[in-house]
């Protein structure tokens, strides 16, 4: 049921983008020709987390505790994630993207804590993963041109759906109601699409560098669950290319911020991630 709602959400994105391109007001003042439609951009993300996390079980909040994962956990890793970011210029003024990253923390408890009903020992292994993948619009409201086709700035709102593949795993030693220690492991998943809105920024600094700032929200209450999700990031580009009008080569350097918020069915989730990451943008 999920996965029909998310495809039909990304059909009716790509649609709407069509009608976009084919109108005929969309194509006044197009002062330069489109080039350059695709941009593939690999990037590499050193990805900090903090946040916790209560998971319980049969939605009683008494058979779960909360897990700090920077007062209650010891060993946590920083992960170095791999994520591309994919994207079609169907007219002067919209854009369709399609962006996937997969971030995996691991670590161990610091304290004793109960995770959906089970009482873990001090050291259980917890790992933690997180596939993102969204599908949006990225529709210029403003936007200057060069002559020869390439982007000087804009400005865009971004209309997009994300769905977050979360996954936690522990393991260890329980204990329990008679004092007897066993060795087990609990699994919970959740997977919601959501839709956000957000605004972007981007622009040539020179003629060698280029800034590109945005963010990202959206605001979830679907059955039982109530979420929140931030995503922020700033992204400074060098241009390898020359004068090429027919493509683009930029090595970027840039910083993202990532807030998760879920509460329901008795779970509650706080995760952050953050920190640097490395890429290039391909645009031909």
């Amino acid at each position: 049921m999920r996965k029909a709602i998310f495809l039909a959400l990304v059909s009716g994105l790509l649609s709407t983008s069509i009608t976009y391109a084919d109108s005929s007001f969309y194509a006044l003042n197009r002062t330069a020709q489109v080039n350059r439609r695709w941009c593939v951009q690999p990037i590499g993300w050193i990805s900090d987390l903090s946040g916790n996390f209560k998971i319980v079980e049969n939605k009683n909040p008494a058979l779960g505790q909360n897990v700090d994962l920077e007062r209650d956990t010891v060993n946590l890793d920083k992960e170095s994630a791999f994520g591309v970011n994919c994207s079609y210029q169907t007219s002067h003024r919209a854009t369709i993207e399609f962006n996937t990253l997969k971030v995996k923390h691991n670590g161990n408890l610091g304290v004793a804590r109960m995770f959906k009903g089970k009482n873990y020992t001090a050291n259980a292994k917890y790992k933690i993963d997180n596939n993102i993948y969204d599908v949006l619009l990225n529709y210029h409201l403003w936007r200057s041109m060069s002559c020869a086709g390439r982007e000087n700035f804009y400005i865009s709102g971004l209309f997009g759906v994300k769905v977050s593949d979360m996954d936690f795993d522990l393991e260890g030693q329980t204990i329990t109601a008679g004092g007897i220690q066993a060795r087990d492991q609990s699994s919970y998943s959740e997977s919601l699409p959501t839709p956000y809105v957000g605004v972007e920024y981007g622009s040539f600094i020179n003629k060698v560098f280029y800034f590109k700032a945005g963010v990202r929200y959206m605001g979830l209450n679907y059955g039982d669950y109530d979420g929140h999700h931030y995503d922020y990031n700033l992204k400074l580009s060098y241009r390898l290319s020359g004068d090429d009008c027919s493509h683009d080569v930029l090595m970027d350097v840039g910083y993202r911020y990532i807030v998760y918020q879920l509460d329901g069915k008795g779970n509650d989730v706080k995760l952050r991630y953050k920190g640097p990451y490395f890429g290039f943008d391909l645009l031909f």
